[in-house]
């Protein structure tokens, strides 16, 4: 093939590339830290679900699809019971129609963390899958009942599996979710090209980009076109989205070399992580569930490094179009007032009620890169 052939050819691949993105709308895994099967919360105080306005203020920023968090055990009652506590489902199901009305689809995910928490003897107890209070078929019992329910709704694109699995080993993580996606396949979901809905795989622990190779050696364990494998990928050196630093030190302590990079921690963040998860992922799809860039406030100071954060982000999501990964930003959502991740808020903010009407500095970035399909 000549050049200009190959060249050619190559443009097209990449115009043929189709992904999602959107936003993690926080809200229903609030106060996941303290709940069990027998003490939910209250709906309003401890958790929390967006309104319509939200979604139609969402979707005429460009927004396409919107992961939605929520626990299991308000869902289901009982770890050995698939029956649905009805309020919990109608509200999951009327974020699917808010979606829906606005031209917009959503992801349903638990934020459980691989377990089901329950109480003995007035103590929260963590049951991860696989125990005896919470077998692997209980598990799978569960997703099934919900993607069941899914399947058909015009509102929903997606079933995740988890959010951020560390109950579990890395052994685990991949047993686990083969036998859930085997149940769910088995109630007839579809997993030809294009048909039904697809199912978000969770890579182990905090889902991490830095270490993922050695976390899943063998790369994505489970084949499908309805599958796609969930990462997670925050850019300070710990990898935990707290963002201590600032960007400055950040980068002078990376230890990976600028080389063609503008820096030395665009050449860690993409150069070295993003592209090590697009190398480890041979060609299956992959989810970048959670990502983000520190937004500390708008004082002069705060911008000239949130400029620096923007540039970087810019880059990356540039990498992500060139690759076609789908990818929700961490984080929307009244709940998530006052967090260095904000990036909509509602008026008033920190409130429950009013939806999101305000955007932060680094919302505009993460919208010039948006779905393509």
């Amino acid at each position: 093939m000549s050049r200009r052939r190959g060249a050619i050819a190559s443009r097209r691949r990449i115009a043929a590339l189709s992904y999602k993105r959107g936003i993690v709308l926080g809200g229903g895994e609030g106060g996941f830290s303290t709940v069990t099967n027998t003490t939910p919360g209250t709906y309003g105080s401890q958790w929390f679900y967006e309104p319509t306005g939200s979604y139609a203020y969402l979707a005429g920023r460009g927004h396409k699809v919107v992961l939605v968090l929520f626990m299991l055990e308000r869902l289901f009652a009982s770890p050995s019971s698939a029956t649905f506590v009805s309020t919990e489902l109608q509200r999951l199901k009327d974020q699917a129609a808010y979606a829906a009305a606005n031209g917009m689809q959503v992801i349903i995910q638990p934020f459980n963390k691989g377990a089901y928490c329950t109480t003995v003897s007035g103590t929260r107890t963590v049951n991860k899958i696989g125990s005896t209070t919470y077998t692997q078929a209980m598990f799978n019992a569960h997703m099934v009942a919900l993607s069941n329910e899914l399947e058909t709704n015009a509102g929903v694109y997606a079933l995740g599996l988890m959010n951020e699995p560390y109950h579990l080993t890395n052994a685990e993580c991949e047993t686990v979710m083969s036998s859930a996606i085997d149940a769910i396949r088995g109630a007839g979901w579809s997993t030809s090209a294009g048909a039904g809905k697809k199912i978000i795989v969770p890579t182990s622990a905090y889902s991490g980009v830095h270490d993922l190779s050695t976390r899943h050696p063998s790369g994505p364990w489970k084949a499908g076109d309805d599958l796609i494998y969930e990462i997670h990928h925050y850019w300070d050196a710990d990898h935990s989205g707290a963002y201590v630093a600032s960007y400055s030190t950040e980068n002078t302590n990376t230890a990976v070399a600028a080389g063609a990079y503008p820096d030395k921690l665009h050449a860690r963040v993409i150069g070295q992580e993003l592209n090590g998860a697009i190398t480890w992922a041979a060609g299956r799809k992959l989810w970048i569930g959670e990502y983000g860039v520190p937004n500390r406030g708008d004082l002069a100071l705060e911008e000239a490094e949130l400029t620096q954060w923007k540039t970087l982000l810019n880059a990356y999501l540039a990498r992500c179009d060139e690759a076609g990964i789908n990818a929700t930003a961490w984080l929307a959502g009244s709940t998530s007032f006052g967090t260095i991740w904000q990036l909509y808020e509602s008026n008033p903010a920190g409130s429950y009620g009013p939806a999101l009407s305000i955007a932060r500095p680094q919302a505009a970035t993460i919208e010039a890169h948006p779905t393509v399909v």
